[in-house]
């Protein structure tokens, strides 16, 4: 029976060249802004899977340590500098609590999380979840435009060693999240796929 690897988490895409473009977006951050994603899953075998249109808009706004928390209707945070204008702390808890810090330094461990709980074919195992820091600047091309953005990865590890999922998440300072992938991994096989893509497809202002 094939044995496939199901991993529960939401990431980022696998591209960290630096790059510039005088089209690029630079809008700002604003508290009435609605951010439009799209989510396309993807089977092993090449085929489409679910499809799905998410809006994401401003719920709450508070002021923390002279900075301001905003918190978005899918419970991130976005902690932005005194401006208002600039993230500098991006945070998400849905199944395990993810933090990314902007400006960041290539290769840094973000955060690692130990004794996560992980289900493959109906067995429980211990893993651990590690992010690690990409390229601070990359220009990353969206149907919503160009955007520079930190580049994060988030590897997904059961028993220690096997690596079963690879993530891969980008973030413009000025924007937020602007697109994600999650790869998973066939035990049987040895294939790792795209398993999910979610990326910004319209700003509105």
């Amino acid at each position: 029976m094939k044995k496939s690897i199901f991993i529960l988490l939401s990431v980022a895409l696998f591209n960290c060249k630096s790059s510039t473009d005088a089209n690029q977006q630079s809008d700002s951050f604003s508290e009435s802004d609605s951010w439009i994603y799209s989510d396309q899953e993807f089977f092993g075998n090449g085929q489409f899977g679910s499809f799905n249109i998410d809006s994401l808009s401003v719920v709450s706004s508070t002021i923390k340590n002279g900075n301001k928390n905003i918190t978005l209707t899918n419970a991130t945070t976005e902690v932005l500098d005194p401006s208002g204008k600039v993230i500098i702390e991006y945070s998400y808890n849905f199944s395990s609590p993810f933090k990314y810090k902007i400006p960041t330094n290539f290769g840094d461990t973000i955060s690692q999380l130990n004794s996560i709980p992980l289900k493959v074919n109906g067995i429980v195992y211990v893993g651990s979840i590690i992010t690690i820091a990409g390229n601070g600047d990359t220009l990353i091309t969206v149907p919503a435009g160009l955007f520079h953005c930190a580049c994060f990865r988030t590897e997904t590890f059961y028993n220690k060693t096997f690596l079963a999922a690879i993530n891969f998440r980008f973030i413009c300072p000025t924007v937020g999240l602007i697109k994600s992938e999650s790869y998973d991994f066939d035990s049987s096989s040895g294939i790792r796929w795209l398993a999910d893509q979610y990326q910004l497809i319209k700003i509105v202002k």
